[in-house]
């Protein structure tokens, strides 16, 4: 009888620990997927732009670390309006509608880094707010690599087409 009972425990616990199937991953909408602040802090040369990144994450580390990828996605979707800098975004929404897949597989595989040509490893600020923290840190993107490559790809058009 006793061996019965923990047969049966066994099986209980053996099937409520078999893992069930886990629906895919969907990415979420890069437009609008990443919380941060931008200040251009100045244009350089050779088509750059310095800029700082003020990004709200779960902690120090991963706000250093976000601040490549959101400065690039500043540059490709939303535009820089600040400082010395007013530059309009590289891709309109409906670009990036159209290129959804590439603009995923770019930040999922960490491309857009070879963009950036420098970026400090220590934050400028650290802000505490609620379970958050806000981290400053300087980002520099290179703008005119970034067109040029979004230009080779097909996704914009080049300059020399609009008119």
């Amino acid at each position: 009888m006793k061996t019965l009972l923990y047969l049966s425990l066994s099986v209980i616990i053996l099937s409520s620990c078999a893992s069930t199937p886990k629906a895919p991953v969907l990415p979420l909408d890069l437009w609008t997927q990443f919380n941060y602040d931008i200040t251009c802090e100045q244009v350089g040369r050779q088509g750059t732009q310095s800029l700082i990144i003020a990004s709200i994450v779960p902690n120090q580390d991963e706000g250093i670390a976000s601040a490549r990828k959101h400065a690039v996605h500043a540059i490709l979707f939303k535009g820089v309006s600040s400082g010395p800098c007013t530059v309009p975004a590289l891709v309109s929404r409906e670009e990036y509608e159209t290129n959804k897949d590439y603009f995923i597989k770019m930040f999922n595989s960490f491309e857009y880094e070879r963009f950036i040509s420098s970026a400090s490893d220590t934050p400028r600020d650290v802000i505490y707010v609620g379970r958050n923290v806000k981290v400053s840190s300087v980002v520099n993107v290179q703008r005119n690599d970034l067109r040029s490559q979004l230009v080779k790809d097909g996704i914009i058009k080049s300059l020399n087409n609009v008119f």
